[in-house]
């Protein structure tokens, strides 16, 4: 069965982290660690991906990325394939040094993001690798800490304007080391990108949605009811309502491959067939201006207006600029 889609959009919040291959050290000397470093910095200026929090630990790492441009994969590709190239090459090894794909937890709120970079910065401490979180080399809790900004591809501005000043950061780490503020359950929150368990049945999503308030949004989008967007219609292109509402439940909602083709009487592998073959070809200017206008018709709903359809294009008259770049052949 088809593995559920990486959820990227521009400006998405991610929490990313992988381990070891069997657990085992990866950065063992001091130029492992200096050269994912450089890698972070080549990858920040070529995808223009934001790092705002990283913890470089013996066996894994944690980064906190805003996908700017919805590049995350091909930012992650860069950086791994890369690292792992120098290290093998460097040692006389071959193979993988991580566990599979990268993992990663979509941020969806702002106390979210905070309490991610808490966690990344006091994961030193918690290992027992340091007393103090500003102590440990290879994380970023020490630039926060700085007056001057040493490294310029980390990112600062967001976390220091949310918590108003480096003291107050530096107080709100505390606070979670001190226990005065608790971990919240779901801080990993992901199926790891299965979408079966281990008894080779589908697992339904951890997200919680309003799946006919989705429904009547595609609709009214469109202009058709319901059952004219599934419908099956002969032709090369096909019926794009169907494929637009493919995309938005898997892309946008969060639905994996298997429920969003539950909802269309589709098979997870259909599903996932239909949204890559339709994502470069001459109907996605219409797809776009429907995703633009659905997302427009939920922050609608979210502010209490009553108008179903905003707008295609954004202030300024710049359009919406083409829908994230993820799927089952991309890590």
């Amino acid at each position: 069965m088809a593995r559920r889609m990486r959820i990227d959009f521009p400006g998405c919040w991610h929490h990313v982290f992988n381990r070891g291959t069997r657990k085992e050290t990866v950065f063992r000397v001091k130029k492992d660690y200096e050269d994912f470093i450089a890698l972070l910095d080549e990858t920040c200026r070529r995808f223009g991906i934001e790092v705002h929090a990283y913890a470089l630990m013996p066996n894994h790492y944690h980064l906190l990325v805003r996908s700017v441009h919805a590049e995350l994969s091909n930012s992650m590709k860069l950086l791994i394939g890369t690292f792992t190239q120098r290290v093998n090459r460097r040692n006389g090894w071959d193979g993988p040094l991580f566990r599979g794909r990268f993992k990663n937890v979509v941020l969806e709120t702002d106390a979210r993001v905070a309490c991610v970079a808490a966690y990344i910065h006091l994961n030193p401490v918690r290992a027992r690798l340091v007393s103090e979180p500003e102590l440990f080399p290879w994380s970023s809790f020490a630039a926060y800490m700085q007056s001057r900004h040493t490294t310029p591809w980390l990112t600062r501005d967001w976390l220091l304007s949310m918590h108003g000043s480096p003291e107050k950061l530096e107080k709100y780490v505390e606070d979670y080391r001190k226990g005065r503020l608790i971990w919240p359950d779901d801080l990993y929150s992901v199926n790891q990108g299965k979408t079966t368990d281990k008894n080779n049945k589908p697992i339904e999503s951890d997200c919680a949605w309003d799946v006919d308030s989705w429904r009547q949004c595609i609709c009214s989008v469109i202009g058709r009811p319901w059952d004219r967007v599934i419908a099956t219609e002969k032709g090369r292109a096909g019926n794009l309502a169907r494929v637009f509402a493919l995309e938005a439940l898997v892309l946008l909602v969060g639905m994996s491959c298997f429920e969003a083709g539950k909802q269309v009487n589709l098979s997870a592998k259909a599903v996932s067939n239909v949204i890559n073959r339709h994502r470069s070809d001459a109907a996605r200017h219409q797809l776009d201006r429907w995703m633009f206008r659905l997302m427009e018709t939920k922050k609608i709903e979210e502010k209490g207006g009553s108008d179903p359809v905003r707008a295609t294009r954004r202030p300024g008259g710049r359009r919406w600029g083409g829908w994230p770049r993820c799927g089952p052949g991309r890590s």
